[in-house]
């Protein structure tokens, strides 16, 4: 018998839970649940840019920032500033004057391998004996 109302105990109980917090985070006034924050109004009339962005490996930090960002919008960072070779995905949250969260984007950072230039080598073939070999 508990075997065939726990299902559905279950379900009641996700169809209660799921009409009771809908009706937290859809209140019209200005409440300071994080989800109303998320749907500010003002947000369609920003233009932020923030795709893929492409470089090569030079020992240096790569950061990548989105553009056309107003001087009235602070942006943060969840991982950001990377080294090494490899594809990152990079996570920006868009805050207003009142540090209300706007939205938040994600673009591709890839750091291609830098290409060895200038270096030449001779062409040598040996058979493998477990010993080093020189290319002289």
């Amino acid at each position: 018998m508990v075997k065939k109302l726990f299902p559905l105990l279950c379900a009641l109980l996700c169809v209660f839970s799921q009409r009771y917090y809908s009706n937290i985070y859809s209140k019209s006034d200005n409440s300071s649940s994080h989800i109303s924050q998320t749907n500010n109004s003002n947000y369609k009339y920003y233009n932020f840019v923030f795709k893929e962005k492409t470089v090569t490996y030079t020992g240096e930090t790569f950061y990548h920032e989105p553009t056309n960002v107003p001087h009235n919008v602070t942006v943060k960072y969840d991982k950001n500033g990377f080294v090494n070779a490899g594809s990152y995905i990079v996570k920006a949250y868009f805050y207003n004057e009142n540090n209300i969260l706007i939205t938040t984007k994600s673009a591709r950072l890839n750091i291609d391998k830098a290409r060895i230039t200038g270096v030449t080598l001779r062409k040598k073939e040996v058979v493998y004996d477990g010993s080093k070999h020189s290319l002289k």
